[in-house]
């Protein structure tokens, strides 16, 4: 009993020591205030695009037919078999993407013409005559 009694006034002494010298502060945290929310601004960002400019292809002769190799509207290269002549094709490209086109006479006579047109202007062109005879223009869009 006599040892009970040592340990309740030591664990008394403790609790009056811990309280008087503040350290009971430490155990009890309050939470701060939430600081208070920061304002971001983001600066206007205008991006230009350059605007794409109508490229007309033009095939025409005096040929029966022809094979066709050009350029398509994603940039690619496109074929086509025995087209019946005039034919044409109208893209839109962005300034400084290559344009190309070819025509192969599938037949022993007649010529072929090839245009490339930007916004109604010719930029570019080619003629071959004979049997089997290819035409080639190519050239950069639109600049």
């Amino acid at each position: 009993m006599k040892q009970r009694k040592k340990r309740s006034a030591l664990t008394t002494i403790l609790v009056v020591l811990f309280v008087a010298t503040g350290l009971g502060a430490v155990l009890t945290y309050e939470r701060p205030e939430a600081p208070a929310p920061v304002a971001y601004t983001v600066p206007d960002v205008v991006a230009t695009v350059p605007e794409k400019s109508l490229v007309t292809l033009r095939v025409s002769g005096a040929a029966f037919g022809a094979n066709l190799m050009f350029t398509n509207d994603t940039n690619g290269t496109e074929q086509l078999q025995e087209v019946q002549l005039p034919w044409s094709r109208n893209l839109r490209l962005s300034p400084g993407e290559h344009v190309y086109l070819s025509a192969q006479n599938t037949g022993e006579l007649g010529d072929l013409t090839v245009v490339i047109e930007a916004s109604g202007n010719q930029i570019a062109s080619g003629k071959a005559s004979g049997p089997y005879s290819i035409a080639t223009a190519s050239t950069s869009c639109c600049g």
